[in-house]
């Protein structure tokens, strides 16, 4: 409710309005002396606020315009709302942002036809306000150089039930073995470039203090000058960071050496390590180093957060033309569940790491350069996160089982509550894995399904992978074009005959509509506890969680005619993109034994393709694992499916963030052609 808010309701107060209700004779006595009103809102995408801030700002100036139409009069005030933020990199990703009401999950906006232009002036509309997006695509150095460092590690599950415990310490290990090396090498680097900085970017105060601590250990034994160590956070005393931006003085400029003349106290630090949100407002642009640890877990937030953090080099002048270098170490540890690792399990979790690296360098791209390149086409990949994260938040479907979990609490204390009672009994089926199984004969049959399809798909891949990787991770084993679910049980249904064909149909067509009924009414449950006022925070917070998110599932307008064969059911609201290949580049090249490395990958890809391609699955956009009942299809709902058969990516798409299958990529690569297909 606007009027409840901080801004709604304190705007009018400008005028001299201590009522809620806006005066026309107030404003106009107001615009005597000031005739034009500027609101600024910088780092619009820093907190949860900013988006509803400006939103709360649009909708005053509406009022007011309104309050003068209603009675036949010309405002005399102007309004202007200027907004600012570096996550936000093109108008379609403002526009995006800016225009939801509804609070959005996590998401990473993918564009195509994504434009490289160093300033670029675009309009648009923001809640239904003209509005000019002024993009200026630029980075303060001379030179960047980018660089990726993967480490891996592995353990294995020997019971149910002690997943989390098991990862979590994995993770701990990998992370306190890095840590010496990573300390060893910030002090060498130290002593090689005295007159520069070194920034580390670690989304979590703990290894902070931590690395704080191994450097410092590191340089008492093998340095004997003296190393100067910041720590930021969010939770940094504001005092801190006052002392790092004032003047320092001329003693302390005489103090050390470097390439850029020291003008603030903060450039007497040699190593900064910070969370990208502690930092905000604060440059070292001596830093001619930037390390940034990536968590494989909410990548949206993290991600954007880095981007921010990469800008923490820059000043003015010599700050700006120094040779800098950006480094991404991604820890990642491969788990083989209870009763062992199956090839497929391995090939997803491979994919995640390499589809990690895709993401945050198309990130890093787009917003250099307004895009990036994919598979010779030109996008833009923007993180959005709705808040600051001081160390890296749950994932999404972290945050989904919370929330359901609390939920069941909330039953158990209320069960006499009727929408309690329906959304615990119906909410965790939404998230569970259904595949359509529909045994058919077609061995002959040229669709999608066929096995002599499959069989030529298999020899085509294993010819190209035995003549290198790099030949694989240009190529594309997909038919021409993108499937409906619709689509794909027709290919099954088709090769079928009789009664048994109409009988499958009328099964998976009630079936999936009766899915979508279960989800479109928990959203109304769940909408129904977040406008009630009486609602009780227990209950309010995970309704917040999972109404968006589910509303993203069930959302969109009814099929059309045009759009689905089977007009008038869900089924080709979903839109499935097959498998593609691993993106693995020279990755393999670097491994201890590159050779044997390499055959393992050949047969892992072997058996992943030969036990998941071509068949038909439903599964939802949200997904947290590809195991050994999880086909690797990706499946998006809504009505820009049309829009999406006859363009090439000019839509938003929703992407999970604990599991990013490699194919959530992927999508982005051209489509094979006819003739391609032809000759595999």
């Amino acid at each position: 409710n606007r009027e409840t808010t901080t801004v709604g309701a304190h705007l009018s107060k400008m005028f001299g309005v201590s009522h809620k209700k806006l005066d026309i004779a107030s404003i106009e006595q107001f615009a005597n002396n000031i005739k034009e009103i500027v609101f600024f809102i910088d780092e619009v995408t820093g907190d949860g606020a900013g988006r509803q801030t400006v939103q709360e700002m649009i909708k005053f100036r509406k009022d007011v315009m309104d309050k003068f139409d209603d009675v036949g009069k010309s405002c005399p005030l102007k309004f202007r709302v200027l907004i600012a933020d570096a996550s936000l990199v093109n108008a379609s990703s403002v526009a995006s942002y800016l225009n939801e009401k509804q609070s959005q999950p996590e998401q990473i906006l993918f564009t195509g036809d994504a434009d490289c232009k160093g300033l670029s002036i675009e309009d648009t509309k923001i809640l239904g306000q003209p509005a000019k997006i002024i993009n200026a695509n630029v980075y303060p150095a001379a030179t960047l150089t980018l660089k990726w460092q993967p480490v891996l590690d592995f353990c294995a599950i020997k019971k149910e039930g002690y997943k989390g415990k098991v990862v979590a310490k994995a993770y701990r290990e990998l992370e306190n073995a890095l840590r010496p090396k990573l300390a060893q090498e910030l002090v060498e680097r130290w002593q090689q470039k005295p007159k520069e900085q070194t920034i580390v970017i670690i989304q979590n105060k703990e290894s902070i203090d931590q690395l704080r601590n191994s450097i410092i250990e590191y340089a008492k034994d093998n340095i004997s000058g003296h190393l100067d160590i910041i720590c930021l956070h969010a939770h940094s005393k504001p005092r801190l960071k006052r002392d790092i931006v004032s003047p320092a003085t001329d003693q302390e400029k005489r103090q050390k050496r470097r390439e850029v003349p020291i003008s603030q106290k903060g450039d007497l630090a040699d190593i900064i390590i910070m969370t990208s949100s502690g930092t905000r407002g604060i440059s070292f642009p001596n830093a001619s180093k930037i390390i940034c640890l990536i968590p494989t877990f909410s990548l949206e937030s993290n991600f954007m957060e880095f981007l921010q953090g990469m800008y923490r080099g820059r000043g003015s002048g010599k700050g700006n033309e120094l040779n800098r270098e950006i480094e991404l170490i991604i820890p990642q540890v491969l788990v083989a569940p209870p009763g062992g690792s199956t090839k497929a399990i391995q090939a997803s979790q491979i994919s995640n790491l390499f589809a990690t690296l895709m993401l945050m360098r198309m990130s890093i791209l787009t917003r250099l350069f307004g895009a990036s390149k994919l598979f010779k086409q030109s996008v833009s990949c923007i993180p959005i996160s709705g808040s600051l994260v001081e160390g890296a938040a749950q994932s999404t479907m972290d945050n989904i089982s919370s929330a359901i979990d609390a939920l069941k609490r909330a039953h158990k204390q209320n069960p006499s509550d009727t929408n309690l009672r329906y959304i615990k009994e119906n909410i965790c089926n939404v998230f569970e894995n259904e595949n359509v199984v529909l045994q058919h004969n077609a061995k002959y049959a040229t669709t999608l399904a066929s096995t002599t399809y499959r069989n030529r798909l298999l020899k085509q891949f294993t010819q190209d992978a035995n003549s290198g990787f790099n030949i694989i991770a240009t190529g594309n084993y997909i038919p021409e074009g993108c499937y409906t679910v619709g689509e794909l049980i027709l290919q099954k249904l088709d090769s079928l005959e009789g009664d048994m064909r109409e009988k499958n149909r009328h099964l998976v067509e009630t079936h999936i509509e009766e899915k979508l009924k279960a989800i479109k009414a928990i959203c109304v449950k769940l909408k129904t506890f977040i406008e009630d006022k009486n609602t009780i925070k227990a209950i309010r917070d995970p309704a917040n969680t999972l109404y968006p998110i589910l509303n993203v599932i069930a959302g969109g307008e009814p099929d059309s005619d045009t759009e689905s064969e089977l007009g008038g059911t869900v089924l080709n609201r979903w839109l499935a993109f097959p498998i593609s290949v691993l993106h693995i580049d020279n990755f393999w090249k670097n491994q201890v034994e590159p050779l044997r490395f390499k055959k393992d990958m050949k047969e892992m890809m072997k058996e992943y393709f030969h036990a998941y391609l071509c068949q038909p699955n439903y599964t939802l956009p949200i997904h947290s694992h590809y195991d050994d009942n999880a086909l690797p299809w990706l499946l998006l709902r809504g009505p820009e499916i049309e829009q999406r058969l006859n363009a090439q990516f000019q839509t938003r798409y929703f992407v999970s963030s604990k599991y990013l299958s490699l194919l959530n990529v992927m999508l982005l690569a051209n489509h094979t052609n006819t003739e391609e297909i032809n000759n595999v």
